[in-house]
């Protein structure tokens, strides 16, 4: 399965007010199609063929695939024939544009790319910050119960309920974390495929340093929720 359709699946299956916060992956690969579209210029270049050729033959069917591949051709061995009618200076001009415009693109996509990053980072931040609030409470709610005499079987069931969906909250958003990552290291795999360069591990570098990447709180809250439970579930003879 494609990584589109899991992460379609992931924001399916999520809360319905969590779906705009996911990974924009379908805009991040229109820009990078507009940068290479730009940067190849297929009216003259037939720079890395092969690469997205591979590419299209992942999307389309080998039918379209012949037909992508015949009409490149005849587009590149057209280019070529121009490239031969121009002087000097027109070349040199004409590869600069080339660059200056390839350039801009590169940058939309990283201020775009930069826009996902903090969206999904601060979504994180104030989800796993209401978890910390939640786990302490519930956390001061068992020790109590713990050490009371008695305990109402009512009161007993709220609290199950309560830490049961705050563990159910602390893996789904862990789900969350683990689905975005994911789509920043492929999309950043697509756009080293697309143009040749190397820009994936030096951008994953800013990724790693971000709190949703480091689930070390959120994994704390799910191990320390599962305690709890463990906690009440022992003194539940004692309830009324």
């Amino acid at each position: 399965m494609k990584f589109g359709k899991k992460l379609q699946d992931a924001v399916e299956a999520a809360n319905k007010d969590w779906k705009p916060y996911f990974i924009d992956y379908k805009g991040l690969k229109r820009l990078i199609a507009t940068s290479v579209v730009e940067y190849k210029d297929k009216e003259f270049s037939g720079v890395e063929e092969e690469k997205e050729e591979e590419d299209k033959k992942e999307e389309q069917t080998a039918e379209k695939g012949e037909n992508i591949q015949r009409e490149e051709t005849e587009n590149t061995a057209l280019g070529k024939r121009k490239l031969k009618n121009l002087s000097s200076e027109e070349f040199v001009d004409y590869n600069n544009k080339r660059r200056m415009t390839f350039r801009s693109c590169l940058i939309s996509f990283f201020v775009a790319l930069r826009h996902e990053l903090d969206k999904v980072n601060d979504f994180y931040l104030d989800k796993e910050e209401e978890l910390i609030i939640s786990h302490h409470i519930l956390k001061v709610a068992v020790a109590d119960y713990v050490s009371s005499p008695k305990v109402t079987r009512d009161d007993w069931r709220n609290l199950k309920r309560q830490l049961i969906d705050l563990h159910g909250n602390a893996v789904m958003l862990e789900s969350y974390a683990t689905v975005n990552y994911t789509g920043f290291r492929k999309i950043l795999k697509k756009l080293d495929k697309k143009t040749g360069f190397s820009f994936r591990k030096k951008y994953l570098e800013v990724v790693w340093r971000t709190p949703f990447f480091s689930l070390g709180v959120l994994q704390n809250i799910v191990k320390e929720t599962e305690k709890c439970l463990q906690q009440l579930e022992q003194i539940a003879p004692k309830c009324i």
